[in-house]
């Protein structure tokens, strides 16, 4: 424990004075720390077995079957399966990597949403030993990568509306492509982008125009990336499945909740 605090305290102190060696030091502790997770929860849960067998057969049969789940996820796994590595370790390092870059990339959020970097440097150290993270990043399930990806969407959407640049609502169309591709879930972050850049246009810090030239980028961008990652994947059985039991059922909730 006081190793831990040790390399905490340096890590906090390294992103203070410098940033590319402390963003070195906050992956070493959160990998030391997501490390040390994986010894104490030696299990796999329902889901995870899932992915795992879903990945096995895709592996095997060369064809996907879980058209409730998004393909991006056990896509990886075939990859690391088709690479050598046995299910279990496919599993744990799908888990692990995307784990081990969210509390930096809660970092980068956290300084471009505030602009304050004791904020940025708290919430990033906080988030190493959050439990549910932990969890995430041990079992070999779709949040980690998923939050990574809303991570990296929420930069890149804070990024356009600052800068006013239209690029950064292009990468921003890149991770909802491949988050949709994780969670259908991810299909809310247009709805948010929508409301957002319609909120800074009526306070008068977006004029009109760009800020639908930079939704419909946006939104056009995401929904043909989603094609192509879709495609990629091996995916496109899933898309009946998805407009079917996800789009029309949210749609539906939508008209009975307002009584349309």
């Amino acid at each position: 424990m006081v190793s831990f605090i040790r390399i905490a305290r340096n890590a906090y102190s390294a992103l203070k004075s410098r940033p590319l060696p402390g963003a070195a030091a906050l992956l070493l502790l959160t990998g030391c720390v997501h490390l040390w997770a994986f010894s104490w929860c030696p299990y796999v849960s329902r889901d995870s077995v899932r992915y795992l067998t879903g990945a096995i057969r895709w592996a095997e049969q060369g064809s996907y079957d879980l058209f409730h789940f998004p393909p991006l996820p056990c896509f990886l796994m075939k990859l690391l399966l088709q690479m050598g590595f046995s299910p279990e370790a496919a599993g744990n390092i799908y888990s692990f990597l995307p784990g081990l870059f969210v509390p930096l990339a809660s970092y980068v959020f956290a300084l471009k949403a505030s602009g304050n970097r004791r904020l940025a440097r708290y919430t990033s150290v906080m988030l190493i030993g959050h439990p549910l993270l932990l969890a995430f990043s041990v079992e070999p399930l779709r949040e980690s990568l998923f939050i990574l990806l809303a991570l990296l969407i929420m930069i890149c959407g804070i990024t356009g509306l600052k800068e006013q640049k239209l690029l950064p609502w292009f990468y921003c169309s890149v991770f909802t492509a491949l988050a949709w591709c994780c969670r259908f879930e991810a299909l809310e972050f247009v709805i948010l982008a929508f409301f957002i850049l319609l909120l800074n246009f009526l306070q008068k810090r977006t004029p009109f125009r760009k800020a639908a030239v930079h939704f419909t980028v946006y939104l056009v961008c995401t929904i043909l990336l989603w094609g192509v990652f879709t495609v990629a994947t091996g995916g496109v059985k899933c898309f009946n499945y998805q407009f079917e039991n996800y789009v029309l059922n949210k749609w539906n909730l939508f008209l009975v909740r307002w009584k349309i």
